[in-house]
């Protein structure tokens, strides 16, 4: 998130939260944990390549990963859902 958060493109394997975070933004590699492991390290080097030989897609990508993180973090938001947990413990 915090790559997100500065714009720069990010890849993940999907495990944890990270599906959720990344939502249509950059690339979501499949867990090396549920599936083949080489062909986890496959799609990241793809994606490397992909991204270093075309810097217009990478800018792209990093955009896109600032603007969901942006809109996941925001500080309203953020007080709306504090505030909802504290209303239904008490």
């Amino acid at each position: 998130m915090e790559a997100m958060a500065k714009g720069l493109p990010v890849a993940a394997s999907a495990v944890s939260g990270v599906p959720e975070g990344l939502g249509d933004t950059g690339q979501l590699l499949t867990s090396p944990m549920f599936g083949n492991p080489q062909s986890t390290i496959q799609e990241l080097v793809t994606t490397l390549k992909d991204w270093v030989s075309d810097a217009t897609r990478r800018q792209q990508v990093g955009l896109a990963c600032k603007q969901q993180a942006e809109k996941m973090f925001r500080e309203e938001r953020m007080i709306e859902e504090t505030v909802a947990i504290v209303q239904a413990i008490l």
